[in-house]
C-alpha cells in the first residue's frame, strides 16, 4: 500500500482550517479583554467620582476651620476676658470682705445694745 502524500491543496484546507480556529479563539479573546477594559474603565469612573466627592468634603472642611491668626485673636480675647475676670474676682473677695466685717461689727453692737438693755 501506497501512502497518500498530502497534496497542496489538502495542505491549503487545513491552514485554512486553522486560521479559522485561531481567528475564532482571537474574536473570543478580544471581546473578553473588551469587556474587561469597559469594566476597568467604569471602575476607574466611580473611583474618580469617589475621589472629587471626598476632595470636596475635605475642602469644605478646610473652609469650616478656623485659621491660626483667628485663632490667635480668640485667645487673646478669652485672655483678656480671664484678666477681667480675675479684677472681679478680687473686687468680690474685698466687699465680701468689708460686708464680713461690717456684720460682725453691728453683731458686736447689736450684742452691747443687747447688754445694756438686759435682752441676752
Amino acid at each position: 500500500m501506497a501512502s497518500k502524500q498530502p497534496t497542496l491543496a489538502t495542505i491549503d484546507k487545513k491552514i485554512d482550517a486553522l486560521a479559522k480556529g485561531v481567528d475564532l479563539k482571537i474574536d473570543a479573546l478580544a471581546k473578553s479583554v473588551d469587556k474587561r477594559f469597559d469594566a476597568v474603565a467604569e471602575n476607574i469612573e466611580a473611583l474618580t467620582k469617589t475621589v472629587e466627592n471626598l476632595a470636596i468634603a475635605t475642602k469644605k472642611g478646610f473652609d469650616d476651620t478656623v485659621t491660626k491668626k483667628e485663632l490667635g485673636k480668640v485667645t487673646e480675647r478669652l485672655d483678656a476676658v480671664e484678666t477681667r475676670l480675675e479684677e472681679v474676682e478680687k473686687t468680690t473677695s474685698r466687699i465680701e470682705n468689708n460686708l464680713t466685717n461690717r456684720m460682725e461689727r453691728v453683731e458686736d453692737t447689736v450684742q452691747v445694745l443687747k447688754t445694756h438693755v438686759g435682752v441676752r
